[in-house]
């Protein structure tokens, strides 16, 4: 698994915009239990303000300055959840993962703008959502009005903004801009550096605003832009409510199954020809450290020595080989072998020369690829037709090619081995209405050891109820080919 989704703890719309009768603001009101946030600015929509000598005011190029109205959109999320998940080692360390604010579109019958900026930034004052729901007349009243939650004016009941619409910091890295074309395309923005400074305390978290840019909020374009509206926390649609996502390379790839000799096919220097191996140590279940041994100088370091035969007669373990802990209970070493030998024997020892690991692996040779690009067969061979949504699962994939022709003797003799595909990826779709959940990416990669390809996904990601399915991507020499198999189940 290489993703876990937060959904916003609050949100709401705050807005200046004239009510019905284009005379005063709706600046007490509030709508933080609306299904949708919105984003928009009208000019000229009200009269025009009046200068002392009773004309309309005119800017320095004689323009009469006309009324703007805007909205933006303010949303928190637990920050505290993702903190607590990186100490239970639920989601990498920082600088291992990836955050992205992501808001939906939510289609609706009024005008819709294109070709504009939206700028996120974190929101520098305490603020409370509040149980309004009109979007319309701003008829329900946020603190300001002597109602609750956060309005125009007003954080909450107890404290005001320092300035009117919201404060917020334009400090970098943390404000992002994002360009909208159409106008009906989600928000996708990556706030790696924003949650990163939540979880340090570097800023305080109270979320972020999101707004037009200053240029078309303050209406220099002398243009309007109505309205950008995205599904709130409180939607119906499962996958439409606002979310920081998670997403990181979670895939391991062990090469026992495909260990190669050196090849001078590969470029050694660019370690094209190492072969990763895997040691994990689990005590009841649980990946648990090794006790006795360190990886970083500590006087007893794990280490892998190689031999030709189990005899240990001649060794050939290359120079500067170290191993490295990912992860609890999780060793790591980067392997390449110039040998002729169509196996070896490795073992996993300390610098006491105490044994924890012994093995002999087949070593196979590299060959010049045909101009034929290979077709497979899979099937997911663990697959279950329902699975439980406080499960995680493991997917495991069988592949073969699909000309293969086992003879009489390897299916009487042996077990029929997986071919390993060395990058491929998975998406998940919902079948009623094909809505792709989670499309490919690094994130969806798939790991491999001795058996195989296979994925973990957290059954928690999916709305219960409804049936998915299972597309694979494999990387074919050098291009991502789609593969014709699909696997459904449903999540209960």
């Amino acid at each position: 698994m290489a993703i876990k989704k937060y959904t916003a703890s609050i949100d709401t719309t705050i807005t200046d915009a004239f009510k019905a009768d284009l005379q005063n603001r709706g600046v007490d009101a509030n709508m933080g239990a609306s299904d949708t946030l919105e984003v928009f600015s009208i000019y000229a929509q009200g009269n025009p303000e009046l200068d002392d000598n009773g004309d309309f005011a005119r800017d320095d190029d004689g323009n009469i300055i006309n009324s703007v109205e805007k909205a933006r959109i303010l949303l928190k999320f637990p920050i505290d959840d993702i903190s607590e998940h990186r100490d239970d080692g639920e989601i990498p360390a920082k600088d291992s993962v990836e955050f992205y604010l992501k808001l939906y579109n939510a289609t609706h019958a009024f005008t819709l703008p294109t070709s504009f900026n939206l700028t996120i930034s974190p929101i520098t004052t305490a603020w409370t959502e509040g149980i309004g729901l009109d979007m319309e007349e701003y008829l329900d009243r946020g603190a300001s009005g002597s109602g609750r939650g956060a309005d125009w004016e007003s954080a909450s009941s107890s404290d005001v903004w320092t300035a009117e619409g919201g404060d917020f910091s334009s400090d970098a890295p943390y404000e992002k801009t994002v360009f909208f074309q159409d106008g009906n395309e989600d928000l996708d923005v990556d706030v790696t550096d924003v949650v990163e400074a939540w979880i340090a305390g570097d800023i305080d978290n109270h979320g972020v605003i999101i707004r037009l840019e200053s240029s078309v909020e303050d209406g220099g374009t002398r243009e309007s832009y109505y309205t950008k509206r995205f599904f709130a926390r409180g939607t119906e649609y499962f996958f439409k409510k606002p979310t920081i996502t998670a997403q990181w390379n979670s895939a391991e790839k062990d090469d026992r199954g495909k260990f190669y000799r050196t090849s001078n096919l590969r470029d050694s220097d660019a370690g094209d020809n190492d072969n990763v191996l895997y040691l994990k140590n689990r005590v009841d279940g649980v990946l648990t450290d090794i006790p006795t041994v360190t990886v970083d100088g500590g006087g007893n370091d794990l280490t892998i020595k190689i031999y030709e035969t189990d005899a240990k007669e001649e060794e050939i373990t290359p120079e500067g080989l170290t191993v490295e802990k990912p992860e609890d209970g999780t060793y790591t070493a980067s392997v390449e072998v110039d040998t002729e030998l169509d196996e070896i024997y490795v073992e996993w020892q300390d610098a006491g020369g105490e044994i924890y690991h012994t093995e002999t692996i087949d070593v196979l040779t590299r060959s010049v690829s045909s101009e034929d690009l290979p077709i497979y067969v899979t099937n997911i061979t663990n697959m279950k037709s329902v699975y439980s949504k406080d499960e995680t699962a493991r997917f495991k994939l069988y592949t073969r090619l699909k000309d293969w022709n086992p003879t009489i003797y390897t299916v009487a003799s042996t077990d029929i081995e997986s071919n390993i595909i060395e990058t491929a990826y998975y998406r998940l779709v919902r079948v009623i209405d094909e809505e792709i959940v989670m499309d490919y990416g690094d994130h969806t990669m798939l790991s491999y050891d001795e058996s195989g390809n296979y994925f973990d996904l957290d059954m928690d990601l999916l709305e219960p109820n409804f049936a998915y399915r299972i597309e694979l991507q494999y990387e074919i020499s050098g291009k991502n080919r789609q593969q014709p198999e699909t696997f459904k189940f449903r999540v209960e």
